[in-house]
């Protein structure tokens, strides 16, 4: 879990990231996904944990996760929601690694839309990435 609050944390200093309403902070939680404009999660998709192993146990290993957003949905704010995801892949393609053992933080896809509540006048999106580590020998 700590590497999941690391990330969250990291995640969390994307200068694109905005809120919306009465918080002065970004609402992100994990595998958690409220329908209120502005929340952000990230929900742990389905891969094989290892990238490469080495005969001494240490390798490299992924987290692959689907970083989800909760925004506006109307045909100006849909534009404005795949510019944010443009920008989010450049940031996350740029921005140092806060941590020796992280490798890089990968966007799989560009931003999709999900679902949408049209009751709230909002819409699901998310974006598939990867979280690339150094995982060290056993023992």
């Amino acid at each position: 879990m700590e590497r999941i609050d690391a990330l969250v944390g990291f995640l969390k200093t994307c200068p694109h990231l905005k809120h919306y309403g009465k918080e002065p902070y970004v609402l992100m939680s994990v595998d958690t996904m409220g329908t209120r404009t502005g929340q952000y999660s990230i929900e742990a998709e389905p891969a094989n944990e290892w990238v490469k192993r080495y005969i001494d146990g240490s390798g490299t290993k992924q987290f692959v996760f689907a970083f989800i957003s909760t925004r506006p949905y109307s045909e100006k704010s849909n534009a404005e929601t795949m510019a944010f995801y443009e920008n989010f892949s450049e940031w996350a393609r740029s921005a140092e690694m806060p941590s020796p053992d992280w490798i890089a933080l990968e966007t799989l896809t560009g931003g999709y839309l999900m679902d949408v509540n049209n009751g709230a006048n909002s819409a699901r999106y998310q974006i598939q990435c990867r979280l690339l580590y150094h995982a060290a020998a056993k023992g």
